[in-house]
């Protein structure tokens, strides 16, 4: 498994990111998210199909521990179901599509999937199921073709990078940022967590968030929880 980025060493010692600040400029020297992705990035995309797919199946048992400990998010007043969002994979992103599929027989749980309806605006969540119809949305990513829109309770959000205090590195577009600024504005508490690979922490002192940044209640990788399981 890839180092953590900046960190000056790898699990392995041939981590893509294990030199990263050494000589040339690197990210332990700029600490902004735009200047962190491009490592980020080679860091996960060097992981081969293997390696992703054991990362895979112990982020899905970490979630299913969660499931049965911590997935404990009241309903909403009125609902007969809790509704976990959490997205479908693009690229090289963790892959939770098999773990959803068992989640969908759990008869107190409504899962969704987000939806971009416009540029720089918050995301919408949309009901999902197995079977359900889906089309490719905005930069590829696969969504729901239907217009059952529900609000979450928790949220699985993707993540490029992370640091050991739950800051999040995304995609730059801002689209979650903006949904829990919005979910803030409305009273709406939305617990949050981001999937990540392990290659993805960050050094101490590396990162330094924007003030728009929004830090979430944990992280999950293959290698555990950050900085632990949210309850």
């Amino acid at each position: 498994m890839e180092a953590r980025i900046a960190s000056g060493h790898s699990a392995t010692g041939t981590g893509a990111a294990a030199n990263a600040g050494s000589d040339d400029k690197g990210v332990a020297d700029v600490g902004t998210a735009a200047a962190l992705r491009p490592q980020l990035r080679a860091a996960r995309t060097a992981m081969s199909e293997d390696q992703r797919a054991q990362a895979n199946d112990r982020i899905a048992d970490y979630l299913d521990d969660w499931a049965v400990q911590g997935l404990t998010r009241p309903m909403r007043k009125g609902s007969a179901q809790r509704v976990l969002a959490a997205f479908w994979p693009l690229g090289p992103e963790p892959d939770l599509r098999d773990w959803l599929m068992r989640q969908s027989a759990d008869p107190e749980l409504m899962l969704a999937l987000p939806v971009v309806v416009e540029r720089d605006a918050p995301l919408v969540f949309k009901r999902w199921w197995p079977g359900a119809p889906m089309r490719d949305g905005a930069y590829g990513i696969a969504e729901p073709d239907h217009d059952q829109i529900v609000t979450p309770d928790v949220m699985l959000l993707p993540a490029l990078g992370f640091t050991a205090q739950a800051d999040r590195i995304g995609y730059g577009g801002g689209y979650y940022d903006r949904t829990l600024a919005g979910f803030d504005v409305a009273g709406r508490k939305v617990q949050t967590i981001a999937v990540a690979y392990a290659c993805g922490l960050l050094a101490e002192g590396t990162h330094v968030p924007a003030p728009h940044d929004r830090r979430v209640d944990a992280v999950l990788s293959e290698t555990g929880w950050t900085p632990k399981m949210p309850v």
